[in-house]
């Protein structure tokens, strides 16, 4: 969670990659935080097709969101060295 509050402090738009609206979305986003550790270590671990299907879909919204804040800032930064 420290890692997301820093990312959503510099793009706010970050922060709409991973609603937490529903009970739904608040579990995927959790099976997705823990899955690092757990997925490896628990037999206890599981995720459903609709949750994978879901993490899926913000992963890529997640990495073209990602993409456009980057390129954004790396012209910003061009812009002020010029």
């Amino acid at each position: 969670m420290r890692l997301r509050a820093l990312a959503d402090a510099l793009d706010a738009r970050l922060a709409t990659v991973w609603p937490a609206e529903t009970k739904f979305e608040r579990r995927c986003f959790e099976l997705l935080r823990s899955a690092y550790v757990k997925a490896r270590y628990s037999r206890h671990y599981r995720v459903t097709a609709d949750e994978l299907t879901w993490l899926l879909d913000r992963v890529g919204i997640l990495q073209a969101l990602v993409g456009e804040v980057c390129a954004a800032r790396i012209e910003a930064l061009r812009q002020a060295s010029a």
